[in-house]
């Protein structure tokens, strides 16, 4: 049995369960709707495999690539990764915590899409949110948003 996620993601990429696209090795976890899929690779990147077959790397400060994670609620979303960590042999808790969760909300709110914001908000854990509070007031404070995005910002603002 691997000692860490990476070395069980790495078994279960040598047993053949992923794919090689781009030159990476990786392990195809949830369809989204727009088929595009949700991946992770040994070093515990992830990454969007688009329907045509290109791969969009979720590096730091990419994060946004996997924006469409906010359209589904989370329950369902981090649900859908934990099937099929248990179909492929991993820790479904550890591939739902090495998901850049909060990486993809920073980089939605960064995108300023009102629509999108509004999710990203809603999608956030309670334990996520004096990590993203920088974020957060950023959307409270602006006037580039409509009044509700703001407000709902405003009620996720926690005191420093």
């Amino acid at each position: 049995m691997a000692a860490s996620l990476s070395e069980a993601v790495r078994e279960a990429l040598d047993a053949g369960r992923g794919e090689v696209l781009g030159g990476r090795a990786v392990l195809p976890l949830v369809t989204l709707e727009s088929g595009g899929r949700v991946a992770i690779d040994a070093e515990l990147g992830w990454s969007l495999l688009m329907p045509d077959g290109s791969v969009r790397p979720a590096t730091a400060g990419e994060e946004h690539v996997l924006y469409e994670a906010v359209e589904q609620k989370r329950a369902e979303f981090e649900g859908a990764i934990e099937d099929a960590a248990r179909a492929v042999g991993l820790d479904p808790d550890a591939v739902v915590l090495a998901f850049p969760s909060t990486g993809v909300v920073r980089a939605v709110l960064a995108r300023r899409v009102p629509f999108l914001v509004s999710l990203a908000l809603r999608w956030l854990l309670p334990s996520e949110l004096r990590e993203l509070r920088p974020d957060i007031l950023r959307v409270a404070q602006g006037s580039d948003l409509p009044r509700p995005v703001r407000e709902l910002a405003e009620h996720l603002v926690v005191p420093e």
